[in-house]
Order: C-alpha cells, then structure tokens, then sequence
C-alpha cells in the first residue's frame, strides 16, 4: 500500500530534508521543546508517552510510518513539545525544516502537499482521541482488548488466518503502559484471553491477535 511518503507531491519535499537515525529507546524530544521540524517517520515506532515524577509511562499513542509528528506540528505559534516521543525501535525519521517546508509550500503544489500532511497528522490526532478513550474503561479485560484492537489495526501483518503478528516488540511492561494496568494484572488477563485463543505469546515481546475472536469481544 502506497503512502505520503511515495506520493510524488511529497517526495520532493522529503529530498530536502535529514533523514536521522534514532536507536530504540533514544527520547527523540522531551516535553517543552520547541522543535524546528516537521518529524515524518519512515521506519520504525515511536511512542508518545506521559511520564511522571515516579518513572511510571504511560503510552498515550504508538506511531508507525508514515507518521507524522509532534502533535504540535503545523501549529501558526511556536508551541512547546506536551510529551515524550521515544523510538520503541531502530527508527528513521525525515526531520523537515519548517522554512524548506515553507518555501517549498510557495510552489503550485503548494494546496496538495500541505493538505497531503495536514490529513496525516489529523488522522494521528484522531487515533489519540480513540486511544485516550479507551483510559475510560472499566474492566482489565476491556482495557487490554482496548490495546489490542489499537496493535491490530494499526502494527500488525497477516499471518496464518486469522491471527496477524504484531510488528513490534510487545512486552508485558508495553502493555501495562498502554492500559494503566499492572504487569501483573495484565499478564492473568493475558492468561485468560491465551485460553480464549484471542491471542498467542510464543515468546517474550512476540505477540499474535486472532481477529475474529477479538471482535467477538
């Protein structure tokens, strides 16, 4: 499936910027930066996270290509970084100049390369407003079935069936993050939706969703 980042509107702009490499678990910008570039991830996951005074994360979105990010991006003013973004995994980001993008935006193209990105970043703004949403849930059950639906839309490849693997490395720790619950609690209600064969955990960080018992749920 083809995306922005071979579109041959945004290919040129793309040329014009760095692409950087970022290791897994390099913080790519803290809270309060104010960052000079458009962020578009073209390999890898990084997460978006809230971390408080005691260490503890809280994964609000996990991005995959062709992200775009921060949150902030595309804001008149200059507005300061809300959260953490972190590689999840070896990443590679083009790191877009907002002047190269500005100038670049001066062209007849202009109209179609800037909508090309606004409708990216406003389909990640959307998926947050779902990931938030499902914090409101009640049950452990809910909250994990929550976070995998998330992995299984958007960080999964078709296997066997049904079941799809996800793409990146899913750890109890991750998916106490992206609930609220704890690594216990996640690792009996994990137990029990093996037992449902909602999903597999052949090894540590290696996960596969079955997608039809998941929208059974």
């Amino acid at each position: 499936m083809s995306s922005i980042l071979d579109n041959p509107v945004v290919a040129p702009l793309l040329r014009d910027a760095t692409l950087r490499t970022y290791p897994k678990g390099h913080t790519i910008l803290f809270p309060q930066d104010l960052p000079a570039y458009l962020f578009i991830l073209k390999k890898g996951a990084v997460t978006m996270s809230d971390i408080d005074d005691q260490d503890y994360q809280k994964i609000l979105h996990i991005f995959g290509p062709p992200a775009i990010f921060p949150m902030v991006s595309f804001s008149e003013d200059t507005v300061g970084v809300s959260w953490h973004y972190t590689a999840l995994t070896d990443c590679e980001v083009y790191l877009l100049s907002y002047d190269i993008l500005k100038k670049r935006l001066e062209s007849a193209d202009s109209t179609t390369a800037y909508n090309l990105l606004l409708q990216q970043l406003l389909k990640e703004v959307h998926e947050l407003l779902v990931r938030l949403n499902s914090f409101n849930k009640t049950t452990s059950f809910d909250k994990l079935h929550a976070a995998l639906r998330f992995l299984a839309t958007h960080h999964t490849k078709n296997t066997t069936g049904a079941w799809q693997r996800v793409t990146i490395p899913v750890t109890h720790q991750i998916l106490a993050a992206l609930t609220g619950l704890t690594r216990e609690t996640v690792g009996s209600t994990l137990k029990q939706m093996q037992e449902q064969k909602i999903v597999r955990y052949p090894a540590p960080g290696k996960l596969y969703i079955n997608q039809t018992k998941l929208a059974k749920y």
